[in-house]
C-alpha cells in the first residue's frame, strides 16, 4: 500500500518527516531540561486515613486516590504521582492502615510521592524521586533517539538523492 499527497513529492514528504522527527526529539529534550532546572516544591499534609480509590483512564492508564480528612480542610483527594507509584507498597499499606489511622503525605506539585503512618513509610520520597530520575533518563533516551534516527533518515536521503544519474534531456 502506498500513501501519495497531490502535488507533494515523496522527497518533500520524507524530509518533512525528519524535520518533525528532529523537532519532537529536541522539544523532548529541552522540556525535560527546563523540568530539572525548576525547583521542585513539597507540602506536607496531616491527617486521617479515609479511602483509597482507582480511576481507570484509557486502557493502559490508572489514576490512583488517597482522600484525607483534616479538621481545617475537611475530606481531600490527592492523587498518587503515576510515575512514583511504583514505591507505593500497595500491599501492606491495606493489610496495616485502616480508616481514621493518622496519615502524613508529601506532595509534589499537588501530587503524593511519599505516604508515612503508623511510624512506617509506605512510599518512600527517595525512591519516589528515583523512580521520576528513571523516567526523566528514559526521556532524554527516546528524545535522542528521535533526533539520530532523523538525522541519519535525513543523511540517507541526501546520499540517494547524490547517488542518482541525473536525467539530462536531449533537444
Amino acid at each position: 500500500m502506498k500513501i501519495t499527497f497531490r502535488n507533494v513529492s515523496d522527497l518533500k514528504l520524507k524530509i518533512a518527516v525528519c524535520i518533525l522527527s528532529f523537532a519532537f526529539g529536541l522539544y523532548l529534550i529541552i522540556a525535560l531540561l527546563f523540568a530539572e532546572l525548576s525547583p521542585l516544591e513539597y507540602q506536607t499534609v496531616n491527617g486521617t486515613y479515609h479511602s483509597y480509590r482507582e480511576d481507570r483512564v484509557g486502557m493502559h492508564t490508572t489514576l490512583r486516590y488517597l482522600t484525607v480528612e483534616n479538621s481545617d480542610t475537611g475530606q481531600t483527594e490527592y492523587q498518587i504521582q503515576p510515575i512514583a507509584f511504583q514505591a507505593f507498597d500497595k500491599k501492606y499499606f491495606f493489610q496495616e492502615v485502616a480508616v481514621g489511622d493518622p496519615i502524613e503525605l508529601t506532595l509534589q506539585e499537588g501530587e503524593i510521592v511519599s505516604i508515612r503512618t503508623n511510624e512506617k513509610s509506605y512510599m518512600n520520597k527517595a525512591d519516589s524521586l528515583e523512580k521520576q530520575q528513571n523516567n526523566t533518563v528514559m526521556g532524554y533516551c527516546v528524545g535522542g533517539g528521535f533526533i539520530v534516527i532523523s538525522l541519519f533518515a535525513f543523511s540517507s536521503l541526501i546520499m540517494v538523492r547524490r547517488s542518482r544519474p541525473s536525467k539530462k534531456r536531449r533537444h
